[in-house]
């Protein structure tokens, strides 16, 4: 058994980080404009193009302008870079100070790593440490001359994850063709963020109440649900649709159906506006009560799918709010005393595979019917940071039929345009079960 533990979090983190960007952000631009994007590009209100790939995505409802500041900011995962533009008649350093002394002040507890510059460069790597939780800051200033303004890049990202989030946008983000930070080694400004872990003490309780506002987790039922309204279906006993709903349980099944079934191999879920596709693998399964919930209570959309293959694979997908249903939540939950005991799973069964990051959680779950039929369930949580919410995947089969539906499924479902359900890979399931 392969069991890969990730140290639990809440979303108060999550919470807390982004509003120290924002807070960051309202200290300088306050008027929102209507920015010249593209998908992957941006260009400035002087002319500047900023490309970027897909695994970052602009916030466009933090493009700013007043003043001459220009702002923008974008996510991958937790992680958050902000650009902006601000004039070039003034001091670099003091600049710098001016603006990083009054945004670390007003978030919280920090310590100063490293704070200098050479040539037309200002840079100032920051500890902060906010509810217990310790990310990196790290700041560049880059002079402009002329007509072009100055540039100042804010990355900001949990200490454990720092090098590698920092890589993903070093090598991704582009000025005009120019990489925004060429010349820092993501793995040393790390080094100098762990030498110096512990340094920053949390701020009290009030102040950290005074930055956000953290709302309330939304509650969802873990126990596993076994549909009586499900069709026998040969080879498979009497296991039906064990998919360990979470969410269904709470939602409101008394919604009209069908609203958000755009057609037969769409769904577009009415609180996120995330869109699920599948091809003719797959059919919506309306012998499950309920097959789909839109607008249900605290923001739960849901759909059921089966194969259209021969034999029986299930699948359900979730769309949940984000508070209390982080993957690294939901990845700590799973592998619990209590809710290993609340699946009741047979004494010969168990979690054959669990491992996660900070966007994605997948475990597999061995398990047999009362005959003696052995099925697994695979389960994935995904975490979409521009709409704040978590999409769930309860796919469940026996493993002969591993090969072909899961397949099936990393091949023909996508949520918004991007594959699920491929964590892991299919020999890494099957290899599991052996």
């Amino acid at each position: 058994m392969t069991v890969a533990f990730v140290r639990g979090t809440t979303t108060r983190r999550v919470t807390l980080m982004l509003a120290m960007i924002l807070l960051l952000l309202s200290s300088l631009v306050t008027a929102p404009i209507a920015a010249q994007t593209s998908e992957g590009s941006f260009t400035f209100d002087g002319g500047q193009t900023l490309t970027w790939g897909d695994d970052w995505e602009l916030d466009e409802d933090s493009v700013a302008l007043e003043d001459g500041v220009e702002s923008a900011l974008f996510f991958r995962g937790v992680s958050v870079l902000s650009v902006l533009t601000v004039p070039n008649d003034f001091d670099l350093n003091q600049g710098r100070d001016i603006f990083l002394d009054a945004f670390l002040d007003a978030v919280g507890e920090s310590v100063t790593i490293d704070r200098g510059s050479y040539g037309q460069v200002s840079y100032s790597l920051d500890l902060v440490n906010s509810a217990g939780f310790e990310s990196g800051v790290f700041t560049l200033f880059r002079a402009g001359s002329g007509a072009t303004p100055t540039f100042a890049y804010v990355f900001f990202a949990e200490v454990s994850e720092f090098a590698s989030e920092f890589a993903s946008a070093q090598t991704t983000f582009l000025l005009d063709g120019e990489g925004l930070f060429d010349g820092v080694e993501g793995t040393g400004l790390q080094d100098l963020l762990v030498a110096n872990t512990g340094s920053a003490p949390p701020p009290p309780e009030e102040e950290i109440a005074d930055v956000v506002e953290t709302p309330e987790s939304v509650e969802i039922d873990v126990d596993p649900a076994d549909d009586a309204n499900e069709p026998e279906t040969e080879g498979l006993g009497d296991l039906k649709d064990r998919d360990d709903d979470e969410d269904a349980a709470d939602a409101d099944a008394d919604d009209p159906p069908g609203t958000g079934l755009v057609d037969d191999s769409t769904f577009v879920s009415p609180w996120y506006e995330s869109e699920l596709q599948w091809d003719r693998a797959w059919e919506v399964n309306v012998d499950r009560d309920p097959f789909i919930v839109e607008n249900g209570d605290g923001g739960i959309d849901y759909i059921a799918l089966r194969w259209t293959g021969e034999g029986a694979t299930f699948l359900t997908v979730s769309f949940v709010p984000v508070d209390g249903n982080q993957p690294v939540e939901l990845l700590e939950l799973w592998q619990t005393d209590e809710f290993i005991a609340d699946m009741n799973i047979h004494p010969d069964g168990g979690i054959v595979l669990v491992e996660g990051t900070e966007a994605i959680a997948a475990i597999v779950i061995r398990d047999f019917t009362d005959d003696g039929t052995e099925f697994f369930l695979y389960r994935e949580a995904r975490f979409d940071a521009e709409r704040q919410s978590v999409v769930l995947f309860n796919f469940t089969t026996i493993p002969a039929l591993a090969d072909p539906s899961l397949t099936a499924a990393q091949a023909g479902i996508v949520l918004d345009d991007e594959p699920v359900l491929d964590f892991f890979s299919v020999e890494e399931v099957l290899d599991a079960l052996e």
